[in-house]
């Protein structure tokens, strides 16, 4: 059976660079740091996988102010997984999510591993990009 579990991101200062403009980050509880990433399980299981980092591999311009972004994300897991489905499931004002799903293959206990394929997702320039309005679901396979 497959295990489910959603992440509330809280601040990913990279992702700043990629929309030109500040966070807004006053709904932060705590000062952003470089990667920081909760961990929330659906199920009553413990929180096996994480998202580790995301990676931008492709940015195009379709507006004025509208551009597309293509990204990896890296995987983290504390048990052994034959592969992983992490999910942008949820963004903030300003961004549309185009291509929500990577898979990510197999990852041994302990190991980081990066998504074959990318999430994409267009954003309004002209907005703040708010990181902390993502949110991620992982489903092991």
């Amino acid at each position: 059976m497959a295990e489910a579990l959603q992440l509330t991101r809280r601040s990913i200062l990279g992702m700043l660079a990629l929309a030109g403009a500040g966070c807004g980050g006053g709904a932060d509880p705590e000062p952003a740091s470089a990667l920081d990433l909760a961990v929330a399980p659906l199920t009553p299981a413990p929180a096996a996988l994480s998202v580790e980092s995301i990676t931008k591999l492709a940015e195009r311009r379709i507006e004025r102010a509208i551009f597309e972004f293509d990204y990896a994300v890296s995987v983290a897991s504390s048990v052994a997984v034959g592969g992983v489905a992490v999910t942008l499931s949820q963004v903030g004002t300003g961004t549309v999510i185009v291509q929500p799903t990577a898979a990510v293959g197999p990852i041994a206990a302990g190991a980081v591993v990066r998504s074959t394929g990318f999430v994409t997702f267009r954003h309004d320039r002209e907005l703040p990009f708010l990181t902390s309005a993502l949110r991620w679901e992982l489903r092991a396979q």
